[in-house]
Parts: C-alpha cells; structure tokens; sequence
C-alpha cells in the first residue's frame, strides 16, 4: 500500500507507459499508399495477396502488379506472346 502512495512510483510508471506507446503508435508510420503515381496499373483494385516470400501482389482492371517493398513491376496480357499471364 506504501508503494500506491510513492509519487516516484509514479512517476516512473508514466514514464515507462509514455515510452511503450510511443513506440507502439510510431510503428505505424512504415506504411505507405500505393497509387497510380507510384507505377501501380489501375486505381481499381480487385484482389491482393502477400505470397510467402513477402512480395505482394495487387490484381487490377490493368494487369497483374508485384509490389517488393520498393518497386512495382506490372505483369500485362500479351495476346503476341503465348507465355504472357493471361
């Protein structure tokens, strides 16, 4: 009971909590839009998956569009290549 009454106590427990959520909201500021201006296809997108080696694929009206964390590479219909995605 004597430790509930202790203003260094206190003090100390703000101190720590204000530190943890600090770090906790500050986590968030890794995300970023991925838009039209950033290479992406099309504004309209239909599907999005992460696969298992982090890339993450954005299915639009335009193509089929990888994001690595960095760059977006579109992947298109190409009715002179028979090995195009379809």
């Amino acid at each position: 009971m004597k430790l509930l009454k202790n203003k260094k106590y206190w003090i100390l427990l703000l101190i720590i909590l204000n530190m943890y959520f600090d770090n906790v909201l500050s986590q968030n500021q890794h995300f970023r839009q991925i838009t039209v201006k950033n290479g992406l296809s099309n504004s309209y997108v239909n599907c999005l998956l992460q696969d298992r080696n982090g890339f993450i694929w954005i299915g639009t009206d335009d193509g089929l569009n990888r994001f690595d964390g960095y760059e977006i590479k579109v992947y298109r219909n190409n009715l002179d290549d028979k090995n195009s995605i379809t």
